[in-house]
């Protein structure tokens, strides 16, 4: 090397893509610490060698760089390139859409990728046009680029959990050798399945009539609070007896959540050293790494955290700092996507070539095959499912699908609770075993959850509901004195027996508001005039319509639910109300009773806004709905339209955001943001209100068609044959009127 050309300052421009890289990295370890296995100096260990790394090779890069003629013009695009990483991980990632979507009009994806391109290549554009100034100022552009790096690693270090949160999973792992092998005399059995709450529970005993012949020998009790209901909460208090503190507005207290899992798992009353100091061999297999302590002293399956688990925490912040760092345009063509958040789920044992396996599928199957009883004559286990919980993958035969419904997923996570009491009782265990099956949470977090309980020799022969108001934490002191554990412990078997039944849902677990049944509408009056009109969501949610009146609802109180179902071709309209005495942030709406079509549904609020003034608004539902003999099943495609004529003297006046007119698109129209392109053949409709006489004028409606853009008003391009089904066509579009009613 020829010391005398050499560039004091290329480290410093060397160093610049090592921050770019390395920071992010570390922020995201940082903001979210507690979901990784990496410990700070392992992670500030990583980091560092990777910053030296990249940083040489850059330095080397630049090094060959001076040795060329035109290393003004290349130091220039280096920089900018540098630039225009920061635009992407800090800018654009959060500006744009994280990812193209597939069906979206040419000319916007053109827009789009267009103003992408012009923010990331603008650092480029100027490092290149001011090349001269670039390379003499290159050492201060260096510094202040290096700065933006170092004060967001600033920022990530200030709002980074307290140090103080020491989980021991970052010293320990688990061994999931033994997960399916049993004791030969005497188990006890802890069985999480996540997201079961008592609504969604009882749905699936009505669904599937089978399902509640797997818990014969069980008694539900069915009125089981979560103080909490968060697994990372609900798990230790289930296992432990000692809930997490909570505040005076029921909130989790300001406590160290490691600390008070390091102390209640080690209490003489929890679960762990009860079962130790009866001779039992104690496992724990979480769904996610902040339930239980992962020491040798609590579990027996405990192991040193291996290279391999570090390995995975290690790829998965990559993973996510790669996922900002790609152009949201370029990821529909990278295949499988990367993590875009972390996430504390602990990955189920022997999963590596299996990724397209959800985590009930690779349980059910293990405990298939390798369900055995061991030498240990006594055995407590904690096992954990993911039962109803995000994100819907199998269906009730626990077989991969789309558009699932969560009672199927829930009945599909079942089936592992049924082959794990075949097996059980095949290897003549299940009448000594001790067996809980229970919820965490509901699907919505909400407190509302159920535990089936069965005790050593308990045959009832049916299952039992016993709806005595408990909480989770005393679950512990059930299963610790009807175990045999601690005799002296508290049982909610011993507390007065309250009947329950599938069909009794608590008040409270009422997750959304219960409507009356539909009721047909005499008159055909459209019921929405003279009301703001807002965008509604809604999904199908176990074959009802779900609606969000949430957060961003504009009334305060005393509010008044009106969901009207319109016929799309008779016009007969069915509603139903509600009274909302407390505050509901979904809609359920009734399960449809009336006849076969399609329809389309909104729903009417009124109350009281902040200014206590009277407010009135029409929340559309934009989709179509078709009612069959099968349910109730969202439509893509505009449904077939009752068409009439436009007469000559017809105009028609566009509200925005109003539900009449409203423009509707068959399927193959490409909508964009500021036209429609209309293939040959395809249909627009609009939908007129009901009973107007004069539909007053206002702006022609445009079109675009494959060769040219053409403006269609009603008064123009009528056809003869008044008084007939009249479609106007024009450049191959066929535009008709849609009148719903009268």
């Amino acid at each position: 090397m020829d010391f005398k050309k050499f560039d004091r300052t290329l480290f410093v421009s060397a160093a610049v893509p090592g921050g770019i890289a390395v920071t992010p990295w570390l922020g995201i370890f940082l903001y979210n610490r507690n979901c990784f296995t990496l410990t700070l100096s392992g992670a500030l260990f990583i980091a560092g060698a990777a910053f030296c790394v990249i940083t040489l090779l850059c330095a080397a890069l630049l090094w060959t760089v001076d040795l060329c003629p035109w290393k003004e013009r290349l130091r220039a695009l280096f920089t900018g390139l540098s630039a225009a990483a920061i635009v992407q991980y800090y800018g654009c990632y959060d500006a744009f859409d994280k990812e193209l979507p597939h069906n979206i009009f040419w000319m916007d994806a053109l827009l789009f990728c267009g103003v992408y391109l012009l923010l990331l290549g603008a650092p480029v554009f100027l490092a290149l046009w001011q090349t001269q100034r670039c390379y003499k100022w290159r050492l201060k552009i260096a510094l202040v680029l290096l700065l933006t790096q170092l004060v967001s690693l600033g920022y990530a270090c200030i709002s980074s959990p307290p140090v103080g949160e020491a989980y021991d999973f970052r010293e320990y792992s688990f061994s999931e050798k033994d997960k399916f092998t049993f004791g030969s005399k005497e188990n006890i059995i802890v069985l999480v399945v996540d997201c079961m709450g008592e609504r969604l529970l009882k749905e699936v005993l009505v669904k599937y009539p089978g399902t509640a012949e797997i818990f014969r020998d069980f008694t539900c009790f069915d009125r089981v609070v979560s103080p909490l209901p968060r697994t990372m909460y609900a798990v230790p208090a289930l296992l432990t007896g000692i809930d997490f503190p909570r505040d005076e507005k029921g909130e989790p207290a300001d406590e160290d959540h490691a600390a008070y899992l390091s102390r209640v798992c080690r209490e003489e009353s929890s679960l762990f050293p009860l079962a130790r100091s009866k001779g039992f061999r104690t496992e724990g297999y979480p769904f996610i790494l902040q339930t239980i302590s992962y020491a040798p002293d609590v579990i027996d399956n405990s192991q040193a955290i291996t290279q391999e688990v570090k390995k995975e925490s290690v790829g998965k912040i990559t993973e996510i700092v790669l996922n900002r760092f790609i152009p949201s345009f370029l990821k529909s063509f990278l295949g499988e996507k990367l993590a875009s958040e972390p996430i504390p789920f602990v990955s189920p044992g022997g999963s590596e070539e299996e990724s397209d396996f959800s985590y009930d599928q690779i349980f059910y199957r293990r405990l298939q095959q390798e369900f055995k009883v061991g030498e240990r004559e006594k055995v407590f286990k904690y096992l954990h499912i993911s039962g109803a919980h995000d994100p819907l993958m199998v269906d009730e035969n626990l077989v991969k699908g789309k558009n699932l419904l969560r009672t199927q997923q829930l009945r599909g996570s079942l089936k592992i609770v049924e082959l794990l009491l075949e097996k059980l009782k095949a290897h003549n265990l299940y009448d000594t075993s001790t067996i809980v099956i229970t919820g965490d949470h509901t699907e919505k977090y909400k407190p509302e959850v159920v535990t089936f309980i069965k005790r050593p020799f308990e045959k009832p022969g049916a299952l039992l509901f016993n709806s005595v108001p408990c909480r989770i934490s005393q679950i512990t002191g059930t299963v610790a004195r009807e175990s045999g554990l601690s005799p002296q412990a508290s049982s909610l078997f011993e507390l007065p027996f309250v009947k329950g039944s599938v069909e009794k849902i608590r008040e409270d677990s009422l997750q959304f508001a219960q409507m009356t049944p539909w009721k047909k509408l005499s008159s055909s009056a459209a019921p929405c005039e003279n009301m703001e009109t807002v965008q509604g969501k809604t999904l199908l949610y176990d074959g009802r319509i779900m609606v969000d009146i949430g957060a961003e609802s504009t009334l305060y109180s005393a509010v008044r639910a009106t969901a009207v179902a319109e016929n799309l071709k008779t016009a007969e309209k069915y509603v139903s109300t509600i009274d909302l005495k407390r505050s509901f942030r979904d809609l359920l709406l009734p399960a449809a009773a009336f006849p076969e079509g399609d329809y389309l549904f909104y729903v009417l609020e009124e109350g009281k806004d902040h200014d206590n003034e009277i407010r009135r608004t029409c929340r559309i539902i934009p989709l179509w709905y078709h009612l069959s003999e099968k349910g109730i099943s969202q439509r893509n495609m505009p449904p077939e339209l009752f068409s009439l004529p436009l007469r000559l003297d017809c105009k028609m006046k566009f509200h925005t955001f109003a539900i009449f007119p409203g423009v509707q698109f068959s399927g193959k129209c490409t909508l964009g943001w500021n036209g429609a392109k209309v293939p040959p053949g395809e249909e627009v409709a609009l939908r007129l209100p009901p009973f107007t006489e004069k539909l007053q004028s206002t702006d022609p409606l445009q079109v675009f068609t494959r060769k040219r853009k053409k403006s269609f008003h009603p008064s123009q391009r009528q056809k003869k044959g008044a008084g007939k089904t009249v479609r106007n066509c024009f450049g191959g579009v066929s535009l008709y009127a849609h009148r719903l009613s009268g």
